[in-house]
């Protein structure tokens, strides 16, 4: 059971009892959006929305949507009060809880950014992402990038040393000349390397998070994308998405 998750689901549970939502009959909707729904057609083809290998997972709340990337997509449907009560035994649970955090939040007002930007946006913000770093991490030059975003590696590595962690083997070697390596495998060398960590929200999907909090100062660490919009405003963390709706 992951520490950071359970701890910003109960603050999200804190915000929505207050505003009497768990009393309410509060319906969560998730489907999956097809490749093109969720990322449109961008020039670049090897996202790994467009591989296959992840889908965007989408909660509705009244009229707002969240949305989450995961490995393990499925249509769901419960009141808010019964996903705070599911026990998170695997990336599915958690995917709905926090693609539902994400859509109520966003009806509260209470966050922004909660869509996945679409067609060329992505080669946008890698380009705002770099400018972010520079501008906040001036005179440091290494960086670590977990999760292959290969808008992000091919910008990144033109101002910074760049070595990307994922988990997908199919990613493992060289793209766009920067060395993509194993998660599990290389995740304390690379860390113990880097002066900036940049990382995907998907961590708390995957629970991966626990261990690289572990190596690296949660408050430190810069995430970005849409799935990491309702905890880094429970958890107060640092977060990056210029495209996102």
């Amino acid at each position: 059971m992951g520490k950071y998750i359970e701890e910003a689901k109960k603050r999200f549970y804190e915000i929505v009892k207050e505003r009497n939502l768990l009393n309410r009959k509060v319906v969560i909707k998730s489907r999956v959006l097809t490749p093109q729904e969720a990322i449109g057609n961008p020039d670049r083809r090897d996202f790994p929305l467009l591989k296959g290998k992840e889908r965007i997972m989408e909660a509705k709340f009244k009229d707002s949507v969240g949305h989450v990337f995961t490995d393990m997509p499925g249509n769901y449907e419960d009141s808010l009060k019964n996903i705070l009560n599911k026990e998170l035994k695997n990336n599915f649970h958690r995917a709905v809880l926090i693609a539902s955090m994400n859509a109520v939040l966003k009806s509260l007002g209470l966050i922004e950014g909660v869509r996945h930007c679409k067609d060329n946006e992505p080669e946008e913000c890698a380009k705002k992402v770099s400018e972010y770093l520079k501008k906040n991490f001036r005179r440091k030059k290494r960086v670590a990038l977990i999760g292959y975003q290969p808008a992000f590696v091919d910008e990144l590595s033109k101002s910074f040393t760049l070595n990307v962690l994922d988990l997908n083997k199919e990613n493992f070697g060289e793209r766009y000349g920067v060395p993509v390596l194993d998660g599990e495998r290389f995740l304390r060398d690379i860390l113990s390397w880097a002066e900036i960590v940049l990382c995907t929200g998907t961590v708390f999907v995957n629970n991966t998070i626990e261990e690289i909090a572990e190596l690296k100062p949660i408050k430190e660490i810069v995430f970005y994308g849409v799935t990491i919009s309702g905890i880094a405003r429970l958890l107060n963390l640092k977060r990056v998405c210029f495209y996102s709706k």
